[in-house]
């Protein structure tokens, strides 16, 4: 951190504070982010949770009482534990000791969120059109991260917030755009992570999941986009309170000279006579920086500096000058760039840049060459030498050759010969894999995916001239939902009923009425009689198959 008065005043630039913000977690131990996950884990799990019960639930209406009062006792529960993540942080910055809390400071950090937290919930439809969204985010995060168990009450809460947000309001907002957008960052790379890790699984190892299958129906689905935003928040969150803490604390060090303290701390610790000088200089700043205690002081009269020669003076300050971090205040001399004319001047450069570019090649290529030859001078005893009459032995140069060329070709054939392995490997498995046992049809967690759409009509035949009429109708639907499954009309899943299927497709072909009617007629006429009463016929099953090959006729190649 950083001591200097100016900077103590006008407070930290964001980048630095977010910087130091960085370091103060990559250096934290693992307990304390142990701390901030143990509230904020279940939140969002329990929020997700809600989020798709209520969404596709069918008795949400029931749930949603009891699951919005866990939600809410869970956010408590995990503003409770940010508190404790940031006073844990603090102690860490301070070099203090963490103070335990026992049931008293935790019903109380709990009381006040509860207290606090809960109003505010009211306007937070209004905050984004209104002019003081970002100090009202502030104190939010300011309320979350001063909350440490002390009896000061609610109104001792609110102002010592209150007096935090109102310090350097551009440095807040600055603060609010850089991790707003380091947000959206994490977001995009969360959602193409979640998109290409499934993807990878089924490149890979073969596994096929629902996300592979669901395709684009996955990203438009409201709880994937919900648990990528709930990931995205659980990787910045963090950042973000570890941000209000270091601004909080270097807030409270104006009045308190807290931030100075630490650094004195931390100079006595440094080795030799550095620490010591360190200390010395800090000290004199903090003392500086202290109003005085009583009105202004009158000048004293003291002895007169000792005088320093000009010569020495002007020796020291064109050595300070020249050094790196003063070299960018002083004015650019006219040099004989500037002469030439800019237009030379970058002829001139890029003709240099060529040439040691074309230098940095042939030395590259130079060293592939001498390494070659030592190879081969010491397998083969190729010699690259030249006769008393300063001929060159030409036959060396070509058995370099051949064994180059040798080389070369015995790595194209190892290549090939690796290819035409691994294509036998591949169809001995898509040969192991063809013999599958066939599907229960009598078991209700049977799915269309288990069998592609031809072995299931197979199937159909098969049951259908053995006389089993109603294993030959579920055989039949099971081959249009595989069919639909292919063409990406429908998302096979084992939850999902047939009255969910037929929905799915009017969403996905509504282009394709008559697609539409052939399948809405057998999911009747399946229902009818896998779990009705009625007796499946040679002309149900006829029908039947009538309209699944106006399904697959419809909208698609036929099969």
């Amino acid at each position: 951190m950083s001591a200097r008065p100016a900077k103590r005043l006008a407070g930290l630039p964001a980048f630095e504070l977010v910087e130091e913000a960085v370091q103060l977690l990559r250096l934290a131990p693992p307990r304390i982010l142990v701390t901030y996950y143990a509230g904020a884990v279940p939140f969002v799990l329990a929020l997700l949770y809600f989020w798709a019960d209520m969404s596709r639930g069918a008795q949400a209406d029931g749930r949603c009482a009891s699951g919005a009062l866990l939600l809410a006792l869970l956010f408590i529960w995990m503003k409770t534990c940010q508190s404790r993540y940031a006073l844990r942080l603090r102690s860490r910055l301070t070099g203090a000791e963490t103070p335990r809390w026992g049931a008293g400071e935790l019903m109380r950090v709990a009381a006040e969120h509860a207290a606090l937290h809960a109003p505010l919930l009211f306007f937070a439809p209004l905050l984004p059109v209104a002019l003081v969204a970002p100090e009202a985010f502030g104190f939010l995060q300011t309320l979350t991260v001063l909350a440490d168990g002390q009896p000061r009450g609610l109104r001792a809460a609110i102002r010592r917030a209150a007096h935090q947000t109102s310090l350097w309001s551009m440095q807040q907002r600055v603060l609010q755009i850089v991790l707003a957008l380091f947000g959206l960052i994490v977001l995009v790379n969360v959602i193409f992570a979640m998109q290409l890790g499934p993807l990878l699984l089924k490149m890979f190892l073969g596994v096929e999941t629902t996300f592979t299958r669901g395709g684009m129906a996955m990203i438009l689905n409201t709880t994937y986009f919900a648990s990528a935003v709930a990931l995205a928040w659980l990787c910045v969150d963090p950042l973000l309170k570890a941000v209000y803490v270091l601004r909080c604390f270097y807030g409270e060090s104006l009045a308190t000279g807290e931030d100075l303290r630490v650094e004195i701390r931390r100079a006595r610790q440094a080795p030799g006579w550095l620490g010591a000088a360190l200390a010395v200089v800090l000290a004199v700043i903090a003392a500086a920086a202290e109003p005085p205690a009583g009105g202004a002081r009158t000048p004293t009269s003291a002895a007169a500096p000792a005088s320093v020669p000009a010569a020495d003076l002007s020796e020291a300050i064109e050595r300070t000058l020249a050094q790196r971090e003063f070299a960018w205040r002083m004015p650019r001399e006219l040099g004989e760039s500037v002469a030439k004319g800019w237009l030379r001047q970058f002829t001139e450069d890029t003709a240099e840049a060529i040439k040691r570019t074309v230098t940095t090649v042939v030395k590259f290529l130079k060293k592939v060459y001498d390494k070659l030859r030592e190879f081969a001078e010491r397998w083969f005893k190729v010699k690259d030498s030249s006769d008393e009459s300063g001929s060159v032995d030409w036959q060396s140069g070509v058995r370099l050759l051949v064994f180059i060329l040798l080389a070369v070709v015995a790595a194209v054939l190892g290549v090939l010969l690796f290819r035409l392995w691994r294509q036998r490997q591949k169809r001995t498995v898509v040969l192991a894999q063809a013999v599958a046992a066939t599907p229960d049809l009598t078991d209700e967690n049977t799915t269309a995916d288990q069998l592609p759409e031809d072995d299931w009509l197979k199937l159909a035949r098969e049951l259908a001239g053995r006389g089993e009429l109603r294993l030959a109708i579920r055989a039949l639907y099971l081959a249009s939902l595989a069919h639909l499954g292919r063409r990406e009309l429908v998302v096979i899943a084992r939850f999902k009923s047939n009255r969910d299927y037929e929905l799915e497709l009017r969403r996905r072909a509504r282009a394709w009425p008559v697609l539409q009617g052939a399948f809405a007629e057998n999911v009747g006429s399946f229902d009818r009689a896998w779990y009705g009463m009625h007796e499946v016929s040679s002309d149900a099953l006829q029908q039947f198959e009538a309209n699944l090959q106006r399904i697959r006729a419809t909208g698609g190649p036929t099969q």
